[in-house]
């Protein structure tokens, strides 16, 4: 389907996200002294409808801005709550949506080859109104047999007739709608009590005890355990993912000087394990195999791109387990991490979509298997509760032992 070109506000928001990127990559190679703070805890969301940020939004929201809450409003929003804003600076988000071809008088659509008016359509078939306004049911088997669509040709006139599927593929289309959106910072005299139960949630998740951070880490790893991924633990100085053995080499939570650090490392590699075959399918081809014909540039270029993304994804991670987390790169990466977020504003999304879907599998993951272990206290509770008491042999001596009866 045809993506329209970026109109100039959101060329220039990705611009803007992109200069952040590179700003921090830079500064994470070798000594630096952070000019920002660390990024916010919590995945961003509206904080009225709960709606989450997903993609490109999300790493706008969670990388490219200093505001420390994950509550999001729209300026009606705002309004509506009773408030104002204290500063008129905003966010731009993206809402790509479907635009199809039927909706539009430019295609004329025909049923057994008299012309009708599409009404609806969903999965089960298409609902069509006749010229004498007869409403009729086209299932989904009977969609390529029965319609077909007449489009102009270049001079205007004149239709030529292509099927329902080709005219799907080539008419329609994603339109993108941009929105302005204000961090809660921004807001002031915001009826609280209205805003979404997400956002009380969000904040309890920023007061984590360092022995539940651990458990969070462990819940991590024994979930993409299940999903075939080895996990090996071993005093070394260099955390990496093997692609061939799909094993994730995490050195010892002992050697790290926080456990912000030793999360968000887990994270890193573990997030690069989501480019497996049986997971995200990210790693293709002979670059990922490690064939020796691959050209260096093109290596170096690509394993760059999958940093990047890693480091993305594991800064989402760390924002929805409420960890502190400064975006950094890799001294042996940075110049074509750097080189690929220049080639256009829309490269650091291309990584981002994939990014964020990284971070949906694991933490999808970690949910999945936080409900098991739920499950599992749940089913050894009834055990236990369940068990009939232990009765001594003779109650009456056992009720009176002092009587000798």
């Amino acid at each position: 389907m045809k993506i329209p070109g970026s109109n100039g506000e959101r060329a220039t928001a990705r611009r803007a996200l992109t200069e952040r990127l590179i700003a921090m990559a830079t500064a994470g190679v070798g000594q630096w002294e952070r000019t920002w703070r660390l990024i916010a805890p919590g995945r961003p969301f509206n904080a009225v409808s709960g709606h989450r940020y997903e993609g490109g939004n999300r790493v706008q929201l969670v990388l490219g801005t200093d505001w420390s809450s994950p509550g999001w409003l729209t300026e009606r929003q705002v309004r509506d709550l009773g408030g104002h804003l204290l500063d008129v600076a905003p966010t731009v988000v993206e809402f790509w949506k479907r635009d199809d071809f039927w909706t539009r008088k430019q295609a004329h659509v025909f049923l057994d080859g008299k012309p009708v008016t599409v009404v609806a359509q969903d999965s089960r078939g298409i609902t069509v109104r006749t010229v004498s306004a007869e409403e009729r049911r086209v299932s989904a088997a009977e969609i390529e047999s029965r319609l077909s669509v007449g489009v102009p040709d270049a001079s205007g006139f004149s239709r030529r007739a292509i099927t329902w599927a080709h005219a799907q593929d080539e008419l329609s289309r994603m339109v993108c709608v941009n929105y302005h959106v204000y961090n809660l910072e921004q807001c002031a005299g915001i009826d609280e009590r209205r805003l979404n139960r997400k956002l009380r949630e969000a904040c309890h998740g920023r007061n984590v005890s360092e022995d539940a951070r651990r458990e969070q880490v462990q819940i991590m790893i024994d979930a993409m355990r299940e999903s075939g991924l080895k996990v090996v633990e071993t005093p070394s100085n260099q955390p990496r993912y093997s692609v061939r053995s799909d094993t994730a080499y995490l050195p010892m939570q002992s050697q790290f000087k926080t456990m912000g650090g030793y999360v968000a490392t887990v994270a890193h590699e573990i997030a690069h394990s989501t480019g497996a075959g049986h997971r995200l399918g990210r790693f293709v081809g002979a670059l990922w195999g490690g064939e020796s014909d691959v050209v260096e540039s093109e290596c170096l270029a690509e394993r760059a791109r999958e940093e990047l993304v890693a480091e993305m994804a594991a800064a989402m991670i760390c924002a929805d387990l409420g960890v502190e987390y400064a975006l950094t790169a890799s001294a042996g990466y940075v110049g074509h991490w750097l080189a690929e977020l220049k080639k256009s504003e829309n490269a650091a999304y291309s990584a981002a979509r994939d990014a964020s879907a990284a971070a949906d599998f694991v933490l999808g993951a970690m949910e999945q298997r936080m409900a098991q272990r739920l499950r599992e206290a749940e089913a050894q509770e009834a055990v236990v509760v369940a068990a009939p008491p232990i009765m001594a042999a003779d109650p009456a001596a056992e009720a009176f032992p002092s009587m000798g009866m």
